[in-house]
């Protein structure tokens, strides 16, 4: 029991830092990016994790999306991180839906589960540091509460926007947009 409390004391010390590092935008490597792609590769990643609980993964990318500025690393974390979670709120039967599309001039990136959803109140403050919904804290889903405080920083680092539509008992999507490169 020492021994986790000591593992989540030294995860939360590392989720700090890594936020302090993404909010100040140490170590940022800015690149021409296509969305699609990072997508696609963070969806392949966590392949294995949904067909080992039962959960149908489908990504999709429309054609034609345009190009971004961004650091890739960042970006893939912050995608990483809305899939991690619709897996870890979506029971074995469920599916979690990525889709990738033009939106006028911002390439949208959307995470769509069948899962628990969240309630009204909750997501009002689920962009908060350190927040984590009521009721859904239990032995297997250990946080610090930062995850999606990370997504919104690294986002919101990159000139987009984050948002979510859920309701309670019928899953949510979470949702970023990013501005397109200019030309």
């Amino acid at each position: 029991k020492i021994a986790a409390g000591v593992e989540q004391m030294s995860n939360l010390i590392e989720d700090v830092l890594d936020l302090h590092r993404i909010e100040s935008a140490v170590g940022s490597n800015i690149q021409e990016l296509h969305m699609g792609d990072i997508v696609q590769n963070q969806t392949e990643e966590i392949k294995s994790v949904a067909v080992s609980r039962g959960i149908q993964l489908v990504c999709s990318v429309a054609a034609g999306i345009e190009l971004i500025s961004g650091d890739e690393s960042m970006l893939g974390r912050a995608t990483r991180h809305l899939l991690d979670n619709s897996l870890k709120y979506t029971s074995s039967g469920g599916t979690v839906q990525v889709n990738v599309q033009m939106s006028k001039s911002e390439v949208e990136i959307s995470v769509a589960d069948s899962g628990v959803g969240i309630s009204r109140a909750d997501q009002d403050r689920l962009f908060e540091k350190f927040y984590r919904v009521h009721g859904q804290q239990d032995a297997d889903s250990v946080g610090s509460g930062l995850g999606l405080s990370f997504v919104k920083s690294i986002v919101e680092r990159h000139g987009g926007r984050v948002w979510l539509e859920s309701q309670l008992g019928q899953g949510s999507t979470f949702y970023f947009a990013l501005p397109v490169q200019d030309h």
